[in-house]
């Protein structure tokens, strides 16, 4: 069977796919704004990644992959993305997930990631959850930890994954964006792997873009940083 991704050839797809799985922490949204559908993704490739094969592969031949309830929605493909080459430092196998996660999310707009600006790119919150529950065999336990520094690296010790959504620009430079919107709902995902208090400081372990990154541990104060939403799963 031919796949519909004419410009992706199978040996390509199955090493860019293994290379992956042996390290989910490649999974990397690049200059897109898949942030969102790469962070679910390195979660379940780690947690699950007879699930993760599933779909990756399904999506790859296909051009669908069903989820685990039968009443579900199916992750489809943007039919018009199938003759081009992966695009914007996307590896092919995330190019293949990641865009067909965030187009079958949209409930308006095709997704590109040429042109994933706006609305067409963000992904919500409960996107993140309805793939992770409904794609692989894994369970929301948000509600079930304190959003705290405290709640958050007890759910990290108990071996949940943490996603939090975060201004950008605040964990780059301590200080929130002067955008209202961005400040106030946050505008990048990432997985949390730690929170340490350092005085008035908090420090952030965390992944994103393909890579560990740890904050300065001066860069954040305490009293300013805030987490937009979180996913424990």
């Amino acid at each position: 069977m031919q796949s519909p991704w004419k410009s992706i050839d199978k040996n390509t797809f199955i090493h860019s796919l293994t290379d992956t799985l042996k390290d989910p922490d490649r999974i990397n949204q690049a200059k897109t704004n898949l942030c969102g559908p790469a962070s679910i993704c390195k979660i379940i490739a780690e947690k699950d990644p007879e699930s993760y094969v599933r779909m990756a592969i399904s999506l790859y031949e296909h051009g669908k992959a069903h989820s685990y309830n039968s009443f579900h929605f199916p992750i489809e493909v943007n039919e018009d993305l199938l003759d081009d080459d992966p695009s914007d430092g996307l590896s092919p196998s995330d190019y293949v997930v990641l865009s067909s996660l965030r187009h079958t999310y949209n409930l308006v707009f095709d997704y590109d990631p040429e042109s994933d600006t706006g609305l067409q790119g963000f992904s919500y919150p409960n996107d993140l959850i309805d793939i992770a529950t409904n794609f692989a065999n894994l369970s929301d336990k948000t509600l079930q930890y304190g959003h705290d520094i405290e709640g958050i690296n007890k759910a990290i010790g108990d071996g949940c994954s943490v996603i939090g959504l975060f201004d950008i620009d605040q964990l780059k430079t301590g200080e929130p964006n002067q955008n209202i919107l961005q400040r106030r709902f946050g505008n990048h995902y990432i997985i949390i792997n730690r929170l340490s208090k350092r005085n008035s400081h908090v420090e952030v372990n965390y992944w994103n873009w393909g890579i560990p990154v740890m904050t300065n541990p001066q860069s954040i104060p305490a009293l300013k940083i805030t987490i937009r939403q979180l996913e424990i799963i």
